[in-house]
């Protein structure tokens, strides 16, 4: 009589180590490609990656002028859409993208394709109120001037 039993079948006990790290490779090009993917198919995804990044972007922006006690400015530039946060590279939006910027202070420079927004090592700015648009979705992003307060909000589009 032969009895068949796990110990009986060599190899059925689980994965091999080939089959694990092809799962992986797999698994890993998924991850690498499928938000590309999107991005493309879906413009607002971009558009609303590149808000957001902006607000990330301006609230350590504010938390360096609290913990350095130095001011902080942050430049943005019209044409083409960049911004700039003192002693960092700049920054482009994506093709297609306008960004504009109503703010409270001017700066004295009168200069229509520029805005410096700056905040202060109380906490403070000098306000702005930033949209980023594009071709289905429109964001906006307030900068508070009392507490420098960074809010993102989806905007209507015809605001």
């Amino acid at each position: 009589m032969v009895v068949v039993g796990a110990n009986s079948m060599p190899g059925s006990r689980g994965f091999t180590l080939l089959e694990l790290l092809i799962v992986l490779a797999i698994a890993s090009l998924l991850v690498a490609v499928v938000p590309a993917v999107v991005s493309k198919v879906i413009p607002g995804v971009r558009l609303e990656g590149t808000a957001r990044d902006l607000a990330v972007d301006l609230r350590e922006a504010r938390n360096r002028a609290v913990t350095f006690n130095s001011v902080i400015a942050v430049t943005f530039s019209f044409n083409p859409a960049t911004y700039r946060i003192d002693g960092e590279s700049e920054r482009r939006t994506p093709e297609g993208t306008r960004l504009t910027v109503l703010g409270l202070d001017t700066g004295g420079s009168g200069d229509k394709n520029s805005y410096t927004l700056r905040f202060f090592p109380d906490g403070s700015s000098t306000g702005a109120r930033i949209r980023i648009s594009g071709s289905r979705a429109v964001y906006a992003i307030d900068v508070g001037w009392l507490m420098g307060r960074v809010v993102l909000t989806e905007a209507p589009a015809d605001v």
